[in-house]
């Protein structure tokens, strides 16, 4: 069931959404109550949220309840289960479009190139325009449907499971409340007292292990840092930490960790 609802190939199920983005939540919907019960005009209520008549116009019409009536909770259960309907995907409605998008998967082109190729070839015809999304949700979500599953090898990451991409400008591992390197006294930039300490990795072959150091930026000296349990923050933590602590107070007064490796 969660492999048909797409959660296992990195696809948000589309039952799971929130509503966001045109539709109307769940204050602006209070609103309209309010508004609806104080016999505002539905051109008074649309300026103040900032849409149109029409839209009011199709909530008040389209989310009663069985009296009639317009309830804020009630008209937002029922939009929420009107956009999770399932609905038939444009390649399994159409068997032209279907064909052409697997004959051009088979060929290793990427659903970017067939979208581009769709868009130029048949600029005139909306039946044969597609989005990329729907492309890789048919491949990867068999409740989609529409493409069959086995071209999901043709495509250039060969991966049977989808992977979500980070957000842009998101980075892996970011560390809470960091400071930059950049952000450090001049003192240690400089190099012009002691007991400022500097830590790396040297990572072995293919990842596997590493070994921590410590080098005092003055004085060049190294101290090395056995990792037996693996390399990752808390592996890091209690070995490191038992290190420092043997040196003099006066000769750790400040670490600056490089953090290149890990994004």
């Amino acid at each position: 069931m969660r492999r048909e609802a797409g959660i296992f190939a990195g696809i948000r199920p589309r039952r799971g959404r929130d509503l966001k983005g045109r539709c109307l939540s769940l204050r602006e919907r209070e609103e309209i109550a309010l508004a609806r019960a104080a016999r505002e005009s539905m051109r008074s209520v649309a300026a103040r949220l900032g849409g149109s008549p029409s839209t009011i116009s199709r909530e008040l019409s389209r989310n009663k309840d069985r009296d009639g009536r317009y309830r804020p909770s009630c008209a937002h259960a029922l939009a929420y289960a009107r956009a999770s309907r399932p609905k038939p995907g444009k390649l399994l409605t159409n068997p032209r479009l279907r064909q052409r998008v697997e004959q051009d998967l088979g060929k290793k082109y990427s659903p970017e190139q067939i979208v581009g190729r769709l868009r130029r070839e048949f600029g005139d015809d909306p039946r044969m325009r597609i989005s990329v999304e729907t492309i890789y949700q048919s491949l990867y979500v068999p409740s989609r449907g529409g493409l069959r599953r086995d071209l999901a090898r043709c495509l250039r990451t060969g991966r049977r499971l989808r992977r979500p991409r980070p957000q842009v400008g998101q980075r892996r591992n970011r560390i809470l409340d960091m400071v930059n390197i950049g952000q450090r006294p001049a003192e240690v930039a400089d190099r012009a007292a002691l007991g400022h300490l500097e830590g790396d990795l040297i990572l072995g072959r293919g990842n596997r292990s590493a070994i921590g150091t410590v080098v005092e930026r003055v004085t060049g000296w190294t101290m090395l840092v056995a990792l037996p349990d693996g390399y990752g923050a808390e592996q890091l933590r209690r070995p490191l930490t038992d290190q420092l602590l043997r040196l003099p107070v006066s000769l750790r007064r400040s670490l600056t960790w490089v953090l290149a490796r890990f994004w």
